[in-house]
């Protein structure tokens, strides 16, 4: 059971909160819209920059990976091999690593590349 502190983070953290007795109609429609935003490259792009402005990386490092991410969008290469490269460089911290890999190892990616 969650402790009062951890639920408000997570409540915090959230999309979005839906009470367990809320219509279905209304869980379907919620579901499928964010299924649509987590498929949407863009979008991930756009959460995955917020994140990383919060962490503070370097704007350098930002366009580094901002160019690698699309470069593999665009060229559908689901091993996202340059961005795999970037995240190599000795300059992009081990937090910063942590995010990407666990976006590129995604099942939702694999999906969207058909790897």
């Amino acid at each position: 059971m969650l402790n009062q502190s951890a639920a408000r983070q997570a409540g915090q953290r959230a999309d979005k909160i839906i009470k367990k007795d809320t219509d279905i109609e209304e869980w379907i429609t919620v579901l499928d819209a964010y299924c649509d935003e987590v498929m949407d490259p863009y979008q991930v792009w756009i959460k995955l920059r917020k994140r990383l402005i919060e962490m503070d990386a370097s704007t350098k490092n930002i366009i580094m990976l901002e160019d690698a991410y699309v470069f593999s969008v665009i060229s559908k290469d689901g091993s996202f091999f340059q961005l795999r490269e970037v995240l190599k460089d000795k300059g992009i911290g081990q937090d910063v690593r942590g995010i990407f890999q666990g976006v590129v190892g995604s099942a939702i990616f694999k999906i969207m590349f058909g790897a």
